[in-house]
């Protein structure tokens, strides 16, 4: 019966321990991807395109990408930590498209290219961005914890 007892807390305290990971997981991944968007609205507050802006916007999703790539996913979170950086791959293709488009020596063919592939990406981000949504919610359910 001791025995039973000890096992019974040991395992609520690993399964709490399990918990607390994910959700620091869960926390670090949101963190992340806030950041960069606070980014990508602060880029936008003025009138027309500057391309500098741009390409620190699209160097900070490099930067954000890799920062995931080297978190370690608890048991269960490797979907999530892939649906997150193929999110953030997504705007990083769109802003490093927006730069090209940018570019006056763009021929008309090439222009017109580009805003095709733009538009591809961009509906590719919008799935990677629900792709995202479901990844954390099924993270979430799984180590019992809510999304906010």
């Amino acid at each position: 019966m001791k025995k039973l007892l000890i096992v019974a807390i040991a395992s609520f305290f690993l399964i709490s321990c399990d918990s607390q990971n994910a959700l620091k997981f869960n926390d670090k991944l949101v963190d992340i991807q806030k950041t960069l968007i606070r980014e990508i609205d602060m880029s936008t507050m003025t009138v027309g395109i500057d391309v500098n802006k741009l390409k620190k916007v699209r160097e900070s999703a490099k930067e954000k990408i890799e920062e995931i790539k080297a978190l370690k996913a608890p048991d269960g979170g490797e979907d999530f930590k892939k649906a997150m950086i193929d999110d953030l791959q997504a705007i990083y293709d769109l802003y490093d498209l927006t730069i090209k488009m940018n570019d006056p020596k763009l021929s008309e063919a090439e222009q017109d290219k580009a805003e095709k592939d733009f538009n591809i990406i961009q509906s590719k981000a919008d799935m990677y961005d629900n792709k995202v949504i479901q990844e954390q919610r099924k993270f979430a359910k799984k180590y019992n914890f809510e999304i906010q």
